[in-house]
């Protein structure tokens, strides 16, 4: 048959007798099929080693399964509902041609393919990036490149991103060597994470991985790394560690060569294990159960190397010469101690000496000189650092004499006098004398114009104190300080004046010296005594020069000191002027004195003037008050005593009482008004005016209206307000016009009238 399909067909005999027919079916079933059903070109892929394939279909009929063959490991074929699916995940690398054949059905019908299985490309590192602190720059070494690779890049964990480091995109591999720039100066291991690519194939490689693993005592640890080899232990710890990868820490228990051992047992290889056994690492902690962590990193690590840090030295000292030890000890340093260094030079320019130490501490023995030491420590490759220096002060024992250039000196000499001659050894020391001597304790100097004279010689002594072991050293010398003449004299005032009583005696001011005798001198028309005491009233008018003098001594010359004493004339008030007024106010005083200004106070003797000049207006007074002028001349000599000039002050007197008056019609009226004191005076005006008439009643003139006068008071040429009193005139009244009227019968009449 050519087609499919179910035929039913009819076989009918021809001739002979009788008509047969015979009935029957005929079923044709059609060939298989398989028709690519996923996305074109998925029957021809490439994929790189372990990456998941695309899936491919194919869709059937009239097959009942199907058979797969020439797949890779790692992936397999499917028949199900008329769908062959061949799906997975390569795991060998290689060219695969595959071939799908259906079952079942009618017809050998079969598909074919091929899938590519790309290897990844992978290269073998050298040692882990080691840099000092500081340095930005550096670079590692790979080598073995495979399968195509020709690209790297970098990633960096948390800690090297924290630490400022910046990835790295896609570049170039080649040359043997990998550079980067812009490395952190912070110390620390910083894990990358390096892509290797093809850029052919797009398949890559990671190579950086931190694989951690646990076991107990008597079990063990194995750790396979998914790429490359273990380039690094990170973490381990047989005893009693805590916390989890990434995080592990030494607990109370630990195989100081746990780090070492598990080392030996990993680095170079992509798998080990370890037993956690007593017989590997020993017994940390005997009794106690113990367990192994390890973390272990494949790829590469940047390793920042802290900056070697020389350290400080503590236990300089001083000692003395002859026999003697110190210990020196380092700390705070940064990398290994190399060695010891001593010279005897601070900066250690000259005369440097190695010592072959690599401890943290250092003893000097039996020094004879000051030597300075210090320490050279190295970390990792840095550049080697000096510790800070430290020293060994050597003293020698204290001995030696002192003198000066004379036995004595006088106060007067202003000049420092040092110590001519001395042979001190030893530590410097210091002088030192009785209170009263000027010395200067560093040097011995001593300043006789700061010192105190004395009859007995000052004792000096030089010091040298106990210092690194040895004894302390006391020698002394004799010096003598006479007391130059000394004195200023003065008077106070130093202008007096004739009118001045009592006398005046010199001030002498910081007198002293040696010298037993004081006395005074002046010109002739000064009154002065041999003490120097002035009377000025019975002195001439004059300026005077008045001489202090001390005698001489064995060590300081005569002295003497001048000053000027005037004798002016006094003043005196030739005649003075009292003053009055009416009631609270000022009062203007008046004086004239025989030279000079007057000058005014409240007070007969003392106080503050109150003003200046021949007139003088008090302040404000309510009552009768003296005060008193002053005379004082142009030299400051003033009148021998006060002039009282009296400052009167008048009562103003008061209207006590008015009686007013009034009357009916034009005439006069007789006003009355009494008053505190003084004559009383009557006027018709408020102000001004000429007085109508005085006394306690005034009878008007004759007024036809009613009008006000003014009345006031005067006493002691005081006048008082004037008060208003009132002369009334009433007015007479007068009738109009009258009205009559009228009634009829009895009874009531209206009359009226108007005014």
């Amino acid at each position: 048959p050519t087609a499919s399909g179910t035929f039913n067909y009819t076989v009918t005999l021809t001739g002979g007798c009788g008509i047969d027919t015979e009935i029957g079916t005929i079923t044709v079933t059609p060939n298989n099929t398989s028709t690519l059903s996923s996305a074109a070109g998925t029957n021809a892929q490439s994929k790189c080693i372990n990456s998941a394939i695309t899936n491919i279909t194919y869709a059937t009929t009239t097959a009942t399964g199907a058979t797969f063959s020439g797949l890779p490991a790692g992936v397999s074929g499917a028949w199900a509902a008329n769908v062959a699916t061949i799906s997975g995940t390569p795991t060998v690398a290689g060219t695969f041609n595959y071939t799908v054949t259906l079952t079942g059905g009618c017809g050998a019908v079969s598909a074919t393919g091929s899938i590519i299985v790309n290897g990844l490309p992978s290269v073998t590192l050298g040692s882990n990036l080691s840099i000092c602190s500081g340095v930005t720059t550096g670079s590692f070494t790979y080598g073995s490149p495979t399968n195509g690779a020709d690209q790297y890049s970098i990633a960096w964990t948390a800690a090297g991103t924290a630490a400022g480091l910046s990835n790295v995109g896609l570049t170039a591999l080649s040359g043997g060597t990998i550079s980067l720039t812009g490395l952190t100066a912070t110390a620390g291991n910083y894990p990358m994470v390096l892509t290797i690519r093809n850029s052919t194939t797009g398949c890559s490689m990671n190579i950086g991985n931190t694989v951690c693993g646990t076991a107990n005592e008597a079990g063990s640890v194995t750790l396979t790394t998914p790429t490359g080899v273990f380039n690094t232990i990170d973490f381990a710890s047989y005893g009693n560690p805590n916390g989890a990868c990434g995080s592990y820490t030494l607990g109370t228990c630990h195989a100081i060569n746990s780090l070492s051992i598990v080392s030996a047992a990993a680095l170079g290889n992509s798998t080990f294990t370890i037993a956690a056994d007593n017989a590997i690492f020993g017994d940390p902690c005997g009794g106690t159960a113990k367990r192994l962590f390890v973390q272990a990193y494949s790829g590469m690590k940047l390793i920042v190397i802290p900056t070697s840090v020389g350290g400080t030295i503590a236990g300089s000292t001083s000692k003395c010469a002859g026999t003697n030890s110190s210990t020196l000890t380092l700390s705070g340093y940064t990398g290994s101690i190399v060695k010891w260094q001593s010279s005897t030079s601070s900066t250690f320019a000259s005369a440097v000496t190695d010592i072959a130490n690599t401890a943290t501490t250092y003893t000097a023995t039996n020094l004879s000189a000051t030597t300075y030491y210090r320490a050279v420590v190295q970390s990792g490759s840095c550049s080697p650092a000096n510790s800070a220096i430290a020293s060994i002060t050597i003293t020698q024992p204290g001995s030696g004499t002192f003198s000066y250039a004379s036995y004595g000196f006088c106060t007067s000499t202003t000049t420092a006098q040092a110590i001519s001659t001395s042979n001190f050894t030893g530590v410097a020391g210091t002088f030192s004398s009785a209170a009263g001597l000027s010395i200067v304790g560093a040097t011995g100097s001593i300043l006789p114009s700061a010192s105190t004279a004395s009859a007995t010689p000052y004792t000096v002594t030089y010091t040298i104190p106990a210092s690194g072991g040895c004894a302390a050293y006391t020698t002394t010398t004799a010096v003598t300080i006479d007391g130059k003449g000394t004195g200023t004299i003065s008077y106070s005032p130093s202008t007096l004046c004739t009118g001045t009583a009592g006398t005046a005696s010199p001030v002498i001011t910081g007198a002293s010296g040696s010298g037993a005798s004081t006395w005074f001198t002046s010109t002739a028309g000064l009154i002065m005594s041999a003490s120097g005491v002035i009377t000025p009233s019975t002195s001439t008018t004059g300026t005077y020069i008045v001489t202090y003098n001390r005698s001489s001594t064995g060590l300081c010359t005569a002295y003497n000191d001048t000053t000027t004493v005037t004798i002016n004339a006094s003043p005196t008030i030739t005649s003075s002027t009292p003053g009055s007024r009416c009631g609270t106010g000022s009062v203007v005083l008046g004086g004239i004195s025989s030279t000079g200004t007057l000058y005014w106070y409240s007070t007969l003797t003392g106080g503050t003037d109150l003003g200046s000049g021949n007139t003088f207006n008090t302040p404000s007074i309510s009552a009768n008050t003296t005060y008193y002028a002053d005379a004082a001349s142009v030299n400051g000599c003033v009148a021998g005593a006060r002039t009282a000039v009296l400052a009167t002050v008048f009562a103003i007197p008061t209207i006590s009482t008015t009686t007013p008056a009034s009357r009916c019609g034009t005439g006069t009226l007789t006003l009355g008004a009494t008053a505190s004191a003084g004559t009383l005076n009557w006027y018709n005006v408020s102000t001004g005016g000429t007085s109508l008439g005085t006394g306690v009643s005034f009878v008007t003139p004759s007024t036809s209206s009613t009008t006000n006068y003014f009345v006031e008071s005067v006493a002691n040429g005081c006048s008082s307000v004037r008060s208003t009193v009132a002369a009334t005139i009433v007015a007479i009244p007068t009738v109009a016009s009258t009205t009559p009227g009228s009634n009829c019968g009895a009874g009531t009449v209206t009359l009226g009238a108007s005014s």
